[in-house]
């Protein structure tokens, strides 16, 4: 027997061994969806190390490179693990024989693809090791026993004699008849407790990981988690370098003419000659957070395109700022230094540089179209090239005015307004005033009181405006309970949902969108965020399109808003099971089609166009 299941292995299967561990490797095709299934043999004694590695080791790392890119990346599946506990060390392992499944969606299925493995393979002692499946589809084996590889999607609802009770910052599972075990995604095994066979007691209110029952001998999915394996394609390398190079330079340029970014135009309209210090500030700032959120920093996960806007801290403070210089301007208040003077005084490095700091974290959450391709296309490029795309996307972005004044009608417009200053800065006061209503908002849909934040900019502003004056006691007085009125303006509240043009939305979720897709029933599923212009613009135009709308109730579409206002790790996970990192991002779920990617900018004859595809 033994003999004939080798010889059906080296029939069915492609095998990449190493001296501890062999890999068959085989695919499941649906139309355009792909299931690659590793079949897993480490050696007798030998084991791996779950997602969770416990106490010691390493999980597996999948890298996978392939010649076109997926629509859509799935979580990776793999196999349920066992306990083993040494002396006062537990871990989580692999051993024996088990699956790793990785599922893609694409346009036009691969022709070839190479899977790398980076794990650690341990008995008494534990070996690092990596492994290469370099594979052509077409000659790879298919898998027969899909129901196998179903499994492995554990479900969500527990058997009837589960109870789960929530206590003081910790969890109870029970189970009046089966013995369990609970295995934590993201907890240390020291935050699982086994109270009896069948109870255990976890700490957090809120766990991640598998509980396996006895009685159904199954494992059940605890809350949410998500294992993806880093992705690249092929592309001409450098067509795709010098794409992204132009694109770096439109994308700088567009950003001075966002909306978010009127109050750029106002104050450099008062400095005509080129402030390298502040160009300097501003394209380290995009330098620096291009490479981060594209990934390229090793640990940096989960970083989303503007992220600083996700932050209601942040926001309240640069909110706070553009408060106190606009009144500055206008001599509300007077604070030495913080005002146009100072914006027109070539000597003023040090405000120059933060200056230019402050412009760029404003700027970048517009995510102007080109600069979400950049991202996305991020994964194609190597750091250096990130880094020089991200050093040119910030000097097209801070050198655009200081290039373009050299025009002499822009000049004799600059002239003009610097000579009727008073009267100038009052009008160009106008766009920094917008932009604090703007960022007002979005506070208000991140929970904070925006009357309560106001109230705390003026007793603030005021204050620091006394300080110079050297009313010391007042001036305390008034920046005391400022500071009080920020703190409970920043506390949690609970924001409400709205139905918007005469759509219900329901919330994001991926059990949501797995039951709609269960049922056959297509989605519209808009990653969105407050902050995002581009996504508004998008919204508007799709769905002021009465008929359109119509057209998709008909056909029976639910409507899904992943709302990444505050930066919610379910719907990065969202984004990044997608292939994104930046709102907006749409897609569309047909049955018996998949989802489909929209483009960044979104006009109703896109959708239209979609809908009518076979």
């Amino acid at each position: 027997m033994r003999l004939l299941y080798l010889l059906f292995t080296l029939l069915c299967f492609s095998q990449f061994t190493t001296d501890h561990l062999q890999v068959n490797a085989s695919k499941i095709i649906q139309g355009n969806h792909l299931k690659i299934i590793l079949e897993f043999l480490p050696a007798q004694n030998f084991h791996l190390y779950w997602w969770n590695p416990g106490d010691s080791g390493e999980s597996i790392k999948f890298i996978v490179e392939l010649d076109e890119e997926p629509l859509v990346t799935y979580p990776i599946l793999l196999s349920g693990p066992k306990e083993i506990k040494k002396e006062i060390i537990t871990n989580y392992i692999l051993e024996g024989r088990f699956l790793a499944v990785l599922s893609f969606d694409f346009k036009n299925l691969p022709n070839s693809g190479l899977i790398n493995l980076d794990y650690l393979i341990c008995s008494d002692t534990c070996i690092p090791e990596q492994l290469s499946i370099k594979f052509n589809l077409e000659s790879l084996p298919n898998y027969e026993n899909t129901e196998e590889v179903n499994q492995l999607d554990f479900t969500s609802t527990l058997p009837a004699d589960l109870s789960i009770l929530t206590l003081e910052s910790s969890l109870q599972i029970r189970s009046l008849e089966s013995s369990i075990k609970f295995f934590p995604y993201d907890l240390p095994p020291s935050a699982i407790y086994q109270e009896t066979p069948n109870s255990v007691r976890i700490s957090s209110e809120k766990p991640n990981g598998l509980l396996f029952v006895s009685d159904t001998a199954k494992f059940y999915k605890i809350g949410n988690f998500y294992v993806y394996p880093s992705v690249s394609y092929q592309k001409n390398n450098v067509l795709s370098f010098l794409y992204s190079v132009l694109l770096a330079i439109l994308a700088g340029v567009i950003l001075n003419f966002m909306p978010c970014v009127l109050p750029v135009l106002a104050l450099k309209s008062l400095k005509p000659t080129a402030s390298y210090i502040f160009v300097a500030g501003a394209t380290l700032t995009i330098t620096v957070m291009g490479i981060l959120v594209s990934g390229a920093v090793e640990g940096i996960k989960n970083l989303g395109w503007g992220f600083q806007l996700q932050n209601k801290i942040f926001v309240f403070w640069i909110n706070f700022l553009l408060f106190s210089l606009t009144l500055n301007f206008l001599k509300v208040f007077n604070i030495p230094f913080f005002g146009y003077a100072i914006s027109v005084n070539s000597s003023s490095k040090f405000f120059d540089f933060f200056f230019g700091i402050g412009i760029s974290l404003l700027a970048l959450p517009c995510g102007a179209p080109f600069l979400v391709t950049l991202l996305i296309s991020s994964s194609e490029r190597s750091f250096l090239q990130n880094l020089l795309v991200f050093i040119i996307l910030g000097l097209s972005f801070s050198l655009f005015f200081p290039l373009t004044l050299k025009f002499t009608a822009l000049k004799k417009l600059t002239n003009l307004i610097r000579s009727n200053m008073e009267t100038s800065i009052k009008i160009l006061s106008l766009p920094l005033a917008l932009t604090i209503f703007w960022l007002l908002w979005i506070l208000e849909n991140q929970g904070v009181s925006p009357s309560l934040s106001l109230v705390a900019y003026l007793l603030l502003g005021t204050g620091v405006s006394l300080l110079f004056s050297r009313r010391l006691i007042f001036s305390a007085l008034l920046i005391f309970v400022g500071g009080y009125f920020a703190s409970i303006s920043l506390k949690n509240t609970e924001s409400q949902g709205i139905s918007e043009y005469g759509v219900v939305w329901d919330n994001y979720s991926e059990d949501l969108l797995k039951q709609l897709r269960d049922e056959g029933v297509p989605y519209y599923l808009d990653f969105t965020a407050e902050w995002c212009v581009t996504c508004k613009v998008n919204k508007y135009l799709v769905f002021s399109d009465h008929e359109l709308i119509n057209e998709l109730k008909n056909l029976k579409f639910r409507f899904v808003k992943a709302d990444w206002t505050n930066g919610e790790q379910r719907v990065t996970q969202g984004l990044m099971k997608r292939g994104a990192k930046a709102v907006p991002f749409t897609v569309i779920y047909i049955p018996n089609k998949g989802e489909v990617i929209l483009p960044t900018l979104l006009t109703p004859s896109i959708v239209r166009k979609v809908l009518s595809e076979d």
